[in-house]
């Protein structure tokens, strides 16, 4: 999954950092909510 999110990092640089870091909170969220 890491990877994945350094993808996106490097994809959605222009968004800024900000929106990079909600982003990936709510992937996590997710995730979280899945198990």
């Amino acid at each position: 999954m890491y990877n994945k999110v350094k993808k996106l990092v490097k994809t959605r640089k222009d968004l800024g950092y900000r929106s990079v870091t909600e982003f990936v909170a709510e992937a996590v969220r997710k995730r979280i909510e899945e198990i």
